[in-house]
């Protein structure tokens, strides 16, 4: 009889076929390290869009913190570019791998690389797609774009934003790709119509703590877009829609 390291004596007693069983691994010491680390990393391209000049070189970066916290310094994980279109694949790959870990990612978001409130609404999406965000010039779509879709075999594009962000060109070259099954547009008429229409994409998604009942988190965009990154990695990590506001007036299209 040959031995089945998974077949446990009641199995062989029993004469049952053993369930598959996965190999023992050790867990983080808390359930927030990989949620935190996506969150990081989607905060990250937000952060990338916000820098300047569009074609510059730049960098995001990711802090890495062991699953025991025994480390006195948490290292730090960079990302590079050519400009940032090529630091957002760069970041999207990272986050690509992690989820596949666990799924499989079919998804990716793309929004202009120079709209940051466009951008700003992205995270929550994200979130509830598990979806990489990557950047795109107005009128053309980065060849370093194109081939993460068709390399990671990514079928649905969500993009973000009204034509005067990304033209229907890119949208065009978007369904090109041989892995792209779907492109789907969501925009409004202004950037806080924009992001409404994004909460109504993530749907159930945005459920605060499985309550029932539904949630947002609103963030002031007349104000710095420092406070629209902050916000990123709650936004992520809670899987609730990111909607936008004005300083002393709550948009028609959030107000009901």
């Amino acid at each position: 009889m040959v031995h089945n390291p998974r077949t446990t004596s009641a199995d062989r007693a029993s004469g049952r076929r053993p369930a598959h069983r996965r190999p023992a691994h050790r867990r983080p010491a808390s359930s927030w390290v990989a949620s935190t680390a996506a969150a990081v990393l989607c905060a990250s391209v937000l952060a990338v869009v916000g820098a300047a000049p569009a074609g510059a070189v730049n960098t995001a970066s990711e802090v890495l913190v062991d699953h025991d916290r025994s480390a006195a310094t948490p290292a730090v994980r960079q990302f590079a570019g050519a400009d940032r279109y090529a630091t957002a694949v760069a970041v999207a790959k990272r986050f690509t791998d992690d989820a596949n870990a666990t799924g499989i990612v079919v998804a990716a978001i793309v929004v202009s690389g120079e709209n940051l409130l466009d951008a700003a609404s992205a995270a929550g999406l994200a979130a509830a797609k598990t979806a990489p965000i990557l950047l795109t010039r107005r009128d053309s779509l980065p060849a370093a774009v194109a081939a993460f879709l068709d390399d990671r075999f990514i079928s649905e594009i969500y993009v973000i934003g009204s034509e005067s962000s990304v033209s229907d060109r890119v949208l065009d070259a978007l369904a090109a790709v041989d892995s792209v099954a779907s492109v789907k547009r969501l925009s409004g008429i202004d950037p806080y119509a924009t992001a409404a229409v994004v909460a109504d994409e993530v749907g159930s998604s945005g459920e605060y703590c499985s309550t029932g009942q539904r949630a947002a988190v609103l963030v002031n965009a007349d104000s710095s877009f420092a406070d629209v990154i902050v916000a990123g990695p709650l936004v992520f990590a809670s899987g609730l829609p990111l909607l936008l506001t004005q300083a002393d007036a709550l948009p028609a299209d959030i107000g009901g």
